[in-house]
């Protein structure tokens, strides 16, 4: 459920890379949009938005294993 996977997240975000972390936050917590993502990380946005969307997948996994 959303609530479990909330109470869960901070954990999560613990067990990412530091450049891992810093793209979930500049895109969810920042509200950025993948073009801007890319300037500010150096990729293109298409790049962008395969990280964001393959880093996603990892957490979900991630959590799927607890």
């Amino acid at each position: 459920t959303l609530e479990e996977w909330e109470k869960h997240l901070p954990q999560l975000l613990e067990k990412l890379k530091a450049d891992e972390l810093n793209l979930i936050e500049l895109r969810f917590f920042e509200g950025r949009p993948f073009k801007e993502i890319g300037e500010i990380l150096g990729i293109t946005e298409t790049y962008a938005k395969v990280r964001t969307y393959r880093l996603l997948e990892k957490m979900k996994k991630m959590y799927l294993k607890k």
